[in-house]
């Protein structure tokens, strides 16, 4: 990755926040999320299907932490950084 999209975090995880259904959405690699709801909005934001399969890939259950991001699904999350050109294209402000 040659752009630093994702922080890093204590404990040699790493963070990234987006804006998600009108709201900042903070994800901590393997932690557990602010909100339980959360899991399934990015995932629409994303334009992944929230069924089981999904959430136990992007965001596995973890024993007495609930459901945590994982790297992976921080990684897709720069697809919603609006200067990334990949957001800039869906949205129709980017060039070929």
């Amino acid at each position: 990755m040659d752009e630093k999209y994702l922080h890093p975090f204590p404990g040699g995880r790493w963070v990234i926040s987006r804006w998600v259904d009108g709201r900042w959405i903070t994800l901590v690699q393997n932690s557990s999320l602010f909100d339980a709801d959360d899991s399934e909005s990015v995932l629409r934001a994303l334009n992944i299907e929230v069924t089981r399969a999904n959430l136990d890939t992007y965001f596995p259950l973890r024993k007495g932490r609930g459901r945590c991001p994982t790297l992976a699904l921080l990684e897709r999350c720069n697809a919603l950084d609006p200067t990334n050109p990949v957001f800039k294209k869906k949205k129709g402000e980017a060039g070929v």
